[in-house]
């Protein structure tokens, strides 16, 4: 099977793109691309190709670490 990350640049670029629109760009943004790579190291053997493109599995990957940094922030204050 096809490696997944064999040529991450231009994935991690759109990563970030879409965390950065769905959350702002920044260091927030920059965290959570950086989770969302390291979860896809640790599970690309998961990756099927038939399901999609690598771009489209690191997106997934993406929504749940975005939700996941949303769950561990803490209430804003009124």
């Amino acid at each position: 099977m096809r490696d997944p990350l064999a040529d991450p640049e231009p994935l991690i670029r759109r990563v970030y793109a879409y965390v950065a629109y769905r959350i702002g760009a920044g260091p927030d943004a920059e965290d959570v691309t950086s989770e969302t790579i390291e979860r896809a190291l640790r599970y690309r053997d998961s990756f099927d190709p038939r399901r999609g493109d690598a771009s489209a599995w690191l997106i997934g990957i993406a929504r749940r670490c975005i939700a996941d940094a949303a769950l561990r922030r803490p209430a804003p204050t009124t």
